[in-house]
């Protein structure tokens, strides 16, 4: 490139290029959350039908002559049609009746239906609340909300990731950002490669992760006018990278 031939550049400082950083993911506080592969009316109706197969049975065993009818009341058979329900022993017997036993046998297919469609349904909610908060790299970005800084959004469209631009104008800007990632305002953000580690490294509660490789890196090196001493340029690169094996770089 001829915009860069009137320069010499010492030995690289560092590698650096964009990375993605996350924080802990959102805690689940709905304590609600075992009731949510139904809706509040289908519940409803499962209360309904508990409470109207144990009055039909009842009704069943009452008017049923005879020593063979099994007579446990409302109270009782109540208890056998939420243990039904429930998966759980009601010490109240069986019914006697043909009557009672179709009702029974009916009402058995309905919850055993209703059980695997629960755990079914919740055990899909985990799967995608888990599929949704996780990420390994900026592969897993696509279709989640993401923050970066307002100049670059344009150039992660390549990757297919529709980040959130977030303008860069004072130093508070950068806390601010961080703080709507700890609210889980956004998904991930995807910083410069020092500044993720930095901040990742500094965080107070150790709550910021920089996840997967770094991505479109670069070297970063000390640009020299052409006709800088030739001596000055080896120096300074000699000393780059005397520092950078006594840190382990």
């Amino acid at each position: 490139n001829t915009k860069y031939e009137a320069y010499n550049f010492s030995f690289p400082i560092y590698k650096s290029g964009y990375s993605v950083m996350i924080t802990n993911p959102k805690e689940g506080s709905d304590l609600m959350f075992f009731a949510a592969p139904f809706h509040y009316i289908v519940w409803i109706m499962f209360a309904v039908t508990i409470l109207v197969t144990a009055l039909l049975v009842t009704l069943a065993e009452i008017v049923t002559f005879g020593s063979k009818a099994n007579r446990q009341g409302l109270q009782g058979w109540l208890w056998y049609s939420l243990g039904k329900q429930l998966h759980f022993v009601a010490m109240v017997g069986s019914p006697k009746t043909w009557e009672s036993r179709i009702l029974v046998i009916g009402y058995g297919l309905v919850a055993l239906v209703s059980m695997h469609l629960y755990t079914a349904t919740l055990a899909s909610k985990i799967t995608n609340e888990r599929l949704e908060n996780q990420m390994n790299n900026k592969n897993d970005l696509v279709g989640k909300k993401v923050g970066a800084w307002a100049d670059d959004v344009a150039y992660f469209r390549k990757y297919s990731i529709k980040a959130e631009p977030f303008p860069w104008e004072d130093p508070a800007h950068m806390k601010d950002l961080l703080d709507m990632l700890r609210h889980h305002e956004y998904q991930a953000l995807i910083l410069d490669t020092p500044a993720v580690m930095h901040y990742a490294a500094t965080a107070p509660n150790c709550d910021l992760f920089p996840v997967g490789e770094p991505f479109d890196t670069f070297y970063v090196s000390i640009g020299f006018r052409a006709g800088a001493p030739e001596d000055l340029i080896l120096n300074i690169s000699a000393s780059i990278v005397r520092l950078q094996s006594q840190r382990g770089a």
